[in-house]
């Protein structure tokens, strides 16, 4: 489960192309590769897809969204650029923007301008002489990469952000490119299903093979498995009258750096046991994927420590569903792949601490 990331000190069209062949997406100055999304609203199977162009035709509704937005309003192609005007349009933006977008517009695009490691250009669509929408994409050798796209909310009814991918597509076709790469979506989160829409995209597997997204099996995700599992566990510890607490963890991935003897937690999901003492520590639950094995184990958890590290992330993460501190994992106390085992463990410890 672990997010891949790769910050280059130069990037030449191919290396693009092979990164974004092998599911990696861009992110500001570093092209990464993460297996799940953690939003409020749940923890998600990060789905990658891309756009065939050789065969692509628009069908009939999207050229007549293509030629409503064409005859309303003027756009134009260029190298991307940050202006005062980009920026207050990306601020209008997030006002109604359901997700996270920190900073200003120069810091989702930091790779383009700061340190150019990315060929990348902008799409602009104006009302007459403002600028209602933009978008911005990265070109490789055969490939281009839809970085973000942003459009004043004023706009709406026009559906501006999936107009700006459908003129992207048709500019890839027009330079001769093999893959459009729309980015990712989150089966069971309709925040990115607007990007099927584009056409018959493809998806890649766990394997590392691409194929049509249409016969993706949306109910048979990785974070599906771990929350079936959790639910078994959840049974046996609501029948066993052991109270728990199920929460998301975004920090999963801070386990990946860094942190010297300490082992941090590096799950997404996990069941606090009880209530953590007065010294931070609790019992933790949990269901490991690949192992395929329930874990139950002693943690800790830091305060002050996390936002030395990471910064307040409460303003990112509103939901109280959402663990926010890092996680040291003490002592593992017991696994097992059935769930009652552990049970029956907590059980005895709950029992031996109450006498």
């Amino acid at each position: 489960m672990r997010t891949l990331t790769y910050f280059p000190q130069s990037l030449i069209k191919e290396e693009l192309d092979r990164f974004l062949a092998k599911g990696f997406f861009r992110g500001r100055d570093m092209m990464y590769h993460c297996p799940v999304a953690i939003t409020d609203d749940g923890v998600f199977t990060v789905i990658r897809t891309r756009l065939p162009l050789e065969q692509h035709s628009f069908r009939k509704s999207q050229r007549k969204l293509i030629n409503k937005c064409s005859k309303a309003f003027r756009y134009e192609f260029g190298k991307a650029s940050i202006s005062p005007e980009k920026e207050a349009l990306f601020t209008t933006y997030k006002t109604t923007f359901k997700g996270n977008l920190p900073g200003k517009l120069a810091n989702n695009l930091k790779g383009s301008f700061k340190h150019p490691y990315f060929d990348t250009y902008e799409l602009l669509v104006y009302d007459g002489e403002q600028l209602i929408a933009a978008s911005f994409f990265d070109i490789g050798e055969e490939s281009m990469a839809s970085i973000i796209g942003i459009y004043h909310p004023d706009y709406a009814a026009f559906s501006l952000g999936i107009f700006t991918m459908y003129i992207e597509v048709m500019h890839a076709q027009e330079l001769g490119l093999k893959y459009y790469y729309a980015g990712y979506i989150l089966p069971g989160n309709n925040r990115f299903q607007y990007k099927e829409r584009v056409g018959e995209l493809e998806c890649i597997d766990a394997s590392g093979q691409w194929s049509p997204l249409k016969y993706l099996d949306r109910n048979n995700l990785l974070v599906d498995g771990i929350e079936q599992k959790l639910q078994e566990a959840e049974a046996l510890l609501k029948a066993a009258n052991i109270s728990f607490t199920r929460y998301q963890y975004p920090l999963f991935d801070m386990a990946y750096y860094d942190t010297g003897p300490v082992q941090l937690f590096k799950n997404v999901l996990f069941l606090l046991i009880n209530e953590p003492n007065e010294y931070n520590e609790f019992l933790l639950l949990e269901y490991h994927h690949k192992a395929q094995t329930f874990i139950l184990s002693n943690a800790y958890f830091y305060k002050e420590k996390t936002k030395e590290l990471t910064g307040d992330l409460s303003e990112m993460y509103t939901n109280p569903i959402n663990w926010l501190y890092l996680i040291e994992m003490v002592e593992v106390i017991s696994s097992n792949d059935n769930p009652q085992h552990l049970v029956n463990t907590l059980v005895s410890i709950l029992a031996f601490s109450n006498e």
